[in-house]
């Protein structure tokens, strides 16, 4: 992806800066990032802060996990949504 489309995405998303540069997403809402190279793919889970620099993303999860990789391998983001939800049911109702 290109810094122009994460941007946009992220902007669609909410995030808002901290203090420490990251793009933090809204409460209770975390991020995916699915990365591929040379072939390999993985999906980054529970991500609920992300930083950009020089061609590299930074992804901070809340246990404060980081995973760092560069941005041209990012093809895709997806967000949980977050607080909005309401709690799922179990059965079918």
């Amino acid at each position: 992806m290109t810094a122009e489309q994460l941007d946009t995405i992220l902007k669609e998303l909410g995030v808002k800066p901290d203090k420490d540069g990251f793009l933090t997403m809204p409460e209770g809402a975390l991020l995916t990032l699915h990365v591929a190279h040379g072939g390999v793919s993985l999906s980054v889970t529970r991500i609920e802060a992300v930083r950009f620099e020089s061609g590299i993303v930074y992804a901070r999860t809340p246990r404060r996990e980081m995973h760092v990789f560069a941005r041209e391998d990012v093809y895709a983001v997806a967000s949980d949504g977050g607080g909005a939800q309401t709690a799922r049911r179990p059965g079918f109702g």
